[in-house]
């Protein structure tokens, strides 16, 4: 069998910055506290974006 090559792990030499990168519309559940401390549980639907500078990898 051959192994498979890792490029994750290869040093990328074209430097080459990614503008935006991110996840949009992930639903989570989560439990929150109303005011009268009952617990009080809802799906958050949040995105999430960051730019990813060239000497890192996605």
């Amino acid at each position: 069998m051959h192994e498979l090559k890792d490029t994750q792990n290869e040093r990328d030499h074209r430097r080459i910055a990614i503008d935006r990168v991110g996840v949009r519309s992930l639903r989570y559940p989560i439990q929150v506290r109303d005011k009268a401390g009952t617990v009080q549980s809802t799906v958050a639907t949040v995105s999430l974006a960051v730019d990813l500078p060239h000497q890192y990898k996605g």
